[in-house]
């Protein structure tokens, strides 16, 4: 059963991801901003939330990816039924990476101005995201050390 699930929450991302991407950049791994803000959100939004339940963490990782990348293009939207869980993820997932991945799009949730020029969609790969994402966080907070 747990199998099924896994492998239901998979091609749930995968379709998403075909449906989202038939306009994406050459290199990118997520879409351009245009089909984001046309895309279903609120049925993403709900997909996402099943996703980010997984137990497998690269479920879990693209759902994160794919959740800070419509608050970015999306800063405006409420993602309330999200945002609980990716707090749930930050604090209770087993690995350590998943936990500070999940800390950084919990704060792109609550926080999106401070990451307003952050809203690039050519990334490569979730962790590129991610990178630029905790650099933003480090920059902001050694500048309220400094102050």
């Amino acid at each position: 059963m747990k199998t099924n699930k896994i492998a239901y929450a998979v091609l749930v991302i995968s379709t998403l991801s075909v449906a989202a991407f038939s306009q994406t950049n050459s290199n990118s791994y997520f879409s351009v901003p245009n089909s984001i803000r046309e895309s279903n959100l609120s049925k993403a939004e709900k997909q996402y939330f099943s996703c980010l339940k997984s137990v497998n963490d690269g479920v879990v990782e693209s759902a994160l990816a794919h959740v800070a990348m419509l608050k970015l293009m999306n800063p405006d939207r409420d993602f309330a039924s999200v945002a609980p869980v990716v707090d749930m993820v930050a604090g209770k997932n087993s690995s350590p990476e998943i936990r500070y991945k999940a800390y950084l799009v919990s704060n792109v949730l609550r926080n999106p101005e401070l990451f307003s020029g952050d809203t690039r969609t050519d990334y490569e790969s979730p962790d590129e995201l991610f990178s630029v994402l905790a650099s933003r966080m480090s920059a902001l907070i050694a500048s309220s050390i400094e102050k």
